[in-house]
C-alpha cells in the first residue's frame, strides 16, 4: 500500500496541485451523497411521508444522472478537467444551499428540486474525476488507481453518518402517531428543532463545497490530453453514442452500474429505518445513523483491501466474489431477524466496495478514444439509484422492509453474471 501511495504522489508532481485535491473531491461527493441518505428519515418525519414518497428524494437525486453525463462529457472535451470540476462543485454547493429555503417554506417539491441540482453537480464530478484517475498512468493498473481514489469517496460516506448523528439526527425522528401524542407546544418545538438542524447542516455543507470550488478555479489546467471533436473521421464513428450502445461490453457494463448503484443506495437509504424496527435492533435514529457509518466504513476498508488484492487477483475474480458474498448476506438479512440480520446487512458494505471501480474500469478497458463517451454512458447508468430505490420503496410500503431487500438480490445476481461474462472474455 505504501509503495502504491508513493507512486501516486509521484504522479501528482507532474500535474500540479489539482491532483492533490482530487481525493478531496471524491471525499466531498461521497459525503454529500450519503448526507442525502441521512436526511431521508428527518424529511420523512417532517413532511409525514410514506416510504415511496420519502424515496422520491433518491429518485430526484439519481434522475440527474440520466440527463447530465452526456452534456458533461462534451463540456469536458471543450473546456477541460479543471473547469468541469469547478462547475460540478459550484452546482453541488448551490443545490445544497437551496435545501435551506425549501425547509423554511415547508415545500417538499422545492426540496426535491434542490436535491436534483445537487445531484447535477455530483454527476458532473463523476464524469470528470473517474476518467481523470484512469488516465494518470498505465492502463493495466487503472483498476487499482480508481479503487484507491474511490476509497476517499468511501471515507466521505463513512464520516457523513457520524456527522449526521450529532446534527441532522441528534433529535430523534418521530412518526406521525408519536408526534400526535405530544402537546401542541412540544410538537412546535420538535418541528422547529428539526428544521433548524436541517438548515444548519445545509448551510455548512454548501459553504465547504463552495470553498473547494473556488480553490479548484484558482488552479492551473492539469496537463492531460483530451480528445477534441472532429480530430479524425474514424474517431467520429467510434464516438457515436448509438454505436457505443451496440457494443455488448458497454451495455452490460451500463446494466451492472445501474443495478449495483440501485442496490447500494436502497440498503443505505432504508438502513436507519430497518435498524429501528422492534424485531431488529430497536435503536434510536442517532444510534442507527452510527451503524450506517459502519456500513459505509466497511466500503472504505474494502476499497483499500481491493487495492492490495488486485496485485494478485484479476478484477473479474474480485468482482465475482464480492457479488456472491453480497447475495449471501442480503439473503441472511431477509431470512433472519435481530442482531444477525442487522450485522449481515451492514456487512454488505464491505463487498459493495469492489463493484463500482471494477465495473467501471473493466468496461473502459481498451476503449482508447471512446473512453470519455463510454464514461458518460456508465455515469448515466447511475440513475439506477432512482429507479431501483423507487421500486424498493413501493415494495416496503406494500409488504414491509424485508421485501424491499429482495430487489437487491436480483441486482447483485446481475453483477455476478457480469463478472462471469468478463471472465469468459479474458480466457
Amino acid at each position: 500500500m505504501m509503495g502504491y501511495l508513493q507512486r501516486y504522489i509521484s504522479g501528482l508532481r507532474n500535474n500540479g496541485l489539482i491532483w492533490i485535491l482530487v481525493p478531496g473531491i471524491f471525499f466531498c461527493w461521497g459525503f454529500t451523497s450519503t448526507s442525502i441518505d441521512m436526511v431521508i428519515p428527518r424529511i420523512k418525519s417532517m413532511f409525514d411521508l410514506s416510504y415511496t414518497s420519502a424515496l422520491l428524494i433518491q429518485f430526484s437525486f439519481f434522475l440527474a444522472y440520466l440527463f447530465i453525463p452526456i452534456p458533461a462529457g462534451k463540456f469536458i472535451q471543450y473546456y477541460g478537467y479543471r473547469q468541469s470540476l469547478f462547475i460540478g462543485l459550484a452546482c453541488t454547493a448551490l443545490g445544497v444551499f437551496l435545501l435551506a429555503p425549501s425547509v423554511i417554506l415547508q415545500f417538499y417539491p422545492a426540496f426535491l428540486g434542490g436535491i436534483f441540482i445537487t445531484a447535477t453537480g455530483i454527476a458532473m464530478l463523476q464524469v470528470t474525476a473517474n476518467p481523470m484517475i484512469l488516465s494518470l498512468g498505465d492502463p493495466l493498473t487503472a483498476p487499482r488507481r480508481l479503487m484507491f481514489a474511490q476509497a476517499f469517496n468511501s471515507l466521505g460516506t463513512t464520516i457523513a453518518p457520524l456527522i449526521a448523528s450529532i446534527s441532522l439526527l441528534s433529535i430523534d425522528t418521530l412518526s406521525t402517531h408519536q408526534i400526535n401524542l405530544l402537546s401542541w407546544q412540544d410538537q412546535a418545538t420538535y418541528h422547529q428543532d428539526s428544521a433548524h438542524a436541517t438548515i444548519s447542516f445545509a448551510i455548512l455543507l454548501g459553504s465547504l463545497l463552495g470553498i473547494l470550488a473556488l480553490t479548484i478555479k484558482a488552479l492551473p489546467q492539469p496537463n492531460l490530453q483530451l480528445t477534441k471533436k472532429g480530430q479524425t473521421s474514424g474517431e467520429t464513428v467510434v464516438s457515436s453514442y448509438f454505436s457505443l450502445l451496440k457494443r455488448r461490453k458497454v451495455y452490460l457494463g451500463m446494466g451492472a452500474i445501474f443495478v449495483y448503484v440501485g442496490a447500494e443506495v436502497t440498503i443505505g437509504s432504508l438502513l436507519i429505518n430497518y435498524m429501528r424496527r422492534e424485531d431488529v435492533l430497536a435503536v434510536e435514529a442517532s444510534d442507527a445513523s452510527a451503524l450506517v457509518a459502519i456500513y459505509w466504513g466497511l466500503a472504505m476498508l474494502g476499497r483499500f483491501a481491493g487495492v492490495v488484492a488486485l496485485k494478485w487477483f484479476s478484477a473479474e475474480k474480485i468482482l465475482r466474489l464480492a457479488s456472491a458474498m453480497a447475495i449471501f448476506l442480503v439473503a441472511i438479512a431477509i431470512i433472519f431477524t435481530g442482531p444477525l440480520s442487522a450485522v449481515a446487512l451492514i456487512s454488505v458494505g464491505f463487498f459493495n466496495s469492489a463493484h463500482f471501480p471494477l465495473i467501471f474500469s473493466t468496461t473502459l478497458r481498451g476503449s482508447d478514444s471512446s473512453t470519455p463517451k463510454i464514461s458518460a454512458l456508465l455515469c448515466m447508468s447511475i440513475c439506477g439509484g432512482a429507479i431501483i430505490t423507487l421500486i424498493a420503496g413501493s415494495l416496503a410500503d406494500i409488504a414491509g422492509l424485508k421485501a424491499a431487500f429482495l430487489v437487491c438480490l436480483f441486482c447483485y445476481g446481475y453483477c455476478l453474471y457480469f463478472s462471469y461474462y468478463h471472465r469468459s472474455q479474458m480466457q
